[in-house]
């Protein structure tokens, strides 16, 4: 019986088991398994939200980036704005600044007061720190007027003008180019080169920016410069003119100690550009004979010989000064303003020593653009004004073309010797001094649009030029 029990029990388990796999047929599993059908506009409001976030994510993300820009930026670069740079003056065509002889005369009545007052007090003129021109212009009065001068007037008026020289030089630096080596002797040697450069301007918590002539010291092993208190430091080159010669150098600020930095500040500018400059009065300082520190003191004596560059125009200043043809320095008008830098590489030969200097309002742009650290655009003319006979007489008044550089952006271009640039894009030219300043609103690389005119049979011929900028070579 238990034999019967036990098998019944097993053909029991055994059906039981084939339910349960007819249960779990394949075909039951297929019909389990289906997917559902497709929710179209669920996967639509699941795509717009994606989008939406996308959207929301990218606004975000720009908004972020321009708000932070401009620290990062100020970190990373300081900003134009943070140059600490004595600007040049605006009106650089008529300038009523400077004392003129005929200005230096004042009211006889006032020189009377003067000269009672002080034979009142039985005391001298008193003395100045700054330049006072209501004294310097009574003084003068009577030398024209009374004939009255005496060594008290004299002294008094180089005391004031040893000023003026004083207080200048304090943005003067004596730069030094330093050469080391083996002779053929194999003995080690170092040569010294020196010219005077100015202090030009300063940048915020990094730089000294110095201008200097460095044609004889720019292929030097290192540059030093010494401030008026005599102390030196490593420079460096931020930025070099070839046509010139005139480059920008810098030092960090935190090189220099604090007595350093108490004793020196830039350099104010004045203006060439005055029409009545010559006969002005002016101190030439700097390394006029072959020491530094030179004072003289003279009269601007032209003022009409310019300076031809490839896309560029300068003004020479003669004086009557004698001095080294090495001479190095700055020419400062009666209030310490700086109207020149000393150059006389451009003086003829039968004047080689005479005192001469680049105008500083027409260096103007290329200063500040070496300062900002800006490349020049490159055309490749040189060129002239249009002399006022020849407007009179028909010519147009513009930029007049004197030569074109072989394969230049400008010869390319088509551009002619005598063609007279009127325009560029919408700014009329008259002077081809305002062709050069122009060209500084524009970079390397950027399409120049010109009007220009050129002589045809009977008449000028106007028509436009496109140019593209290069780099200057």
């Amino acid at each position: 019986m238990l034999a019967l029990a036990g098998y019944l029990n097993i053909m029991y388990n055994e059906q039981t088991m084939a339910e349960q796999n007819n249960n779990h047929d394949p075909e039951f599993l297929k019909e389990k398994l289906k997917q559902r059908p497709l929710n179209r506009r669920k996967l639509l409001r699941r795509m717009l939200l994606t989008v939406l976030m996308a959207v929301i994510f990218g606004t975000v993300a720009s908004v972020t980036i321009i708000l932070l820009e401009p620290a990062i930026n100020k970190y990373l670069y300081p900003p134009e704005d943070e140059l600490d740079i004595i600007p040049f003056p605006e009106d650089i065509i008529e300038v009523d600044e400077e004392i003129l002889p005929e200005d230096m005369i004042a009211d006889e009545n006032e020189m009377l007061e003067l000269h009672l007052a002080l034979e009142a007090e039985n005391n001298p003129p008193p003395e100045l720190v700054d330049f006072d021109y209501d004294l310097v212009q009574k003084i003068a009065s009577d030398i024209v007027n009374k004939k009255v001068f005496g060594v008290d007037e004299y002294l008094t008026i180089n005391k004031e003008l040893l000023e003026i020289s004083k207080e200048a030089q304090k943005s003067l630096v004596t730069v030094s180019g330093l050469t080391s080596g083996i002779n053929w002797m194999n003995n080690p040697f170092e040569n010294k080169v020196q010219t005077t450069g100015v202090i030009v301007g300063t940048t915020s918590g990094r730089e000294i920016l110095v201008l200097a002539n460095i044609t004889a010291i720019k292929n030097s092993d290192s540059i030093e410069l010494a401030f008026v208190n005599d102390r030196n430091y490593p420079a460096e080159i931020k930025n070099y003119d070839d046509e010139t010669g005139l480059a920008i150098l810098s030092v960090l600020r935190v090189q220099l100690d604090a007595a350093t930095l108490e004793a020196i500040k830039p350099i104010k500018f004045g203006s060439s550009a005055a029409l009545s400059i010559t006969g002005m009065p002016v101190i030439a300082i700097g390394r006029i004979i072959a020491n530094a520190n030179s004072i003289y003191n003279g009269y601007i004596t032209s003022a009409n010989s310019p300076i031809d560059k490839v896309d560029a125009t300068y003004k020479l200043l003669t004086t009557d000064l004698y001095g080294s043809t090495n001479a190095s320095g700055i020419l400062i008008n009666m209030k310490g303003d700086a109207i020149g830098i000393i150059d006389s590489g451009y003086n003829t030969s039968d004047a080689r020593n005479i005192i001469s200097a680049i105008g500083i309002s027409e260096l103007n742009n290329l200063i500040l653009a070496m300062m900002y650290n800006r490349d020049k655009p490159y055309l490749g003319i040189k060129g002239s004004d249009v002399p006022a006979e020849a407007y009179e007489a028909g010519v147009p008044r513009g930029a007049y073309v004197t030569d074109v550089v072989s394969d230049s952006p400008a010869m390319e271009a088509g551009l002619q010797r005598g063609d007279i640039i009127v325009k560029i894009e919408e700014a009329d030219i008259i002077t081809f001094l305002g062709l050069v300043n122009t060209l500084f609103d524009y970079r390397p690389d950027q399409v120049i649009r010109m009007t220009v005119k050129r002589q045809g049979l009977d008449e000028y011929q106007e028509f436009e030029i496109v140019i593209t900028a290069g780099y200057v070579k």
